[in-house]
């Protein structure tokens, strides 16, 4: 759902830091961190920040300078959460976000555009072509984790299969465990054919696990 534009006198831009300076306390108060010790972690990252600079920026006063992509970053790696959870109050009751200026959606909407999952708006050609990199890895990860899933499970009821004595048990096991593997080939398709379109488009190709690379040679 979208609003019309609000007329609020805040300038667009430091109201979404604004946003990211209430996210920043949030979630240091759930981790049960003071100032001191976000400042120490985040200085262990190798980006060094003083407590004067974390009470700026959760005070609201570095709204008036800009966040960086680089303190965002270095914040959300501090606090073990993504970083889009500094921009967008995912899982909250009021979870409206001004993303663009005038324009408000759910943070799930806007998380989704961030990420590249979905469009603000109609899904244009664009829109497709300009996110297919991000859609192959999206696809490209589902896969390996549906191969995982279905390959663990094949090998849990071939071993159960192995020990069954009861005939029409081991009958079962066997159904589940030809089910399984049927479910990992299929993955194991799906895959191969999303990585031939990485390396068509010159995209890089994710590492994948020892067992999983070796059916993949054999599958293409």
């Amino acid at each position: 759902m979208t609003h019309g534009p609000t007329s609020d006198t805040t300038p667009w831009p430091q109201r979404q830091n604004l946003l990211i300076a209430r996210q920043t306390a949030h979630y240091r108060r759930v981790r049960g961190l003071t100032a001191d010790q976000l400042a120490e972690k985040v200085s262990d990252l190798g980006f060094p920040l003083s407590r004067s600079m974390v009470a700026n920026i959760e005070s609201g006063r570095r709204s008036q300078t800009g966040m960086s992509v680089a303190v965002l970053m270095a914040l959300a790696a501090a606090l073990d959460i993504s970083p889009l959870q500094l921009l967008y109050p995912i899982g909250e009751k009021d979870d409206q976000v001004e993303v663009l200026p005038g324009r408000h959606v759910d943070a799930r909407t806007a998380a989704r555009w961030f990420e590249g999952s979905a469009p603000l708006g109609e899904e244009t050609d664009e829109w497709k072509a300009g996110v297919a990199p991000l859609a192959r890895l999206h696809a490209h990860d589902q896969h390996v984790i549906q191969w995982e899933q279905a390959h663990t499970r094949a090998r849990v009821e071939h071993a159960a299969m192995r020990i069954k004595t009861d005939e029409y048990e081991r009958e079962m096991s066997m159904a589940r465990w030809h089910a399984q593997e049927d479910a990992a080939q299929r993955a194991l398709r799906a895959l191969a054919v999303v990585r031939q379109q990485m390396a068509d488009a010159g995209q890089p190709l994710p590492e994948v696990p020892e067992d999983l690379r070796s059916r993949l040679d054999g599958a293409q």
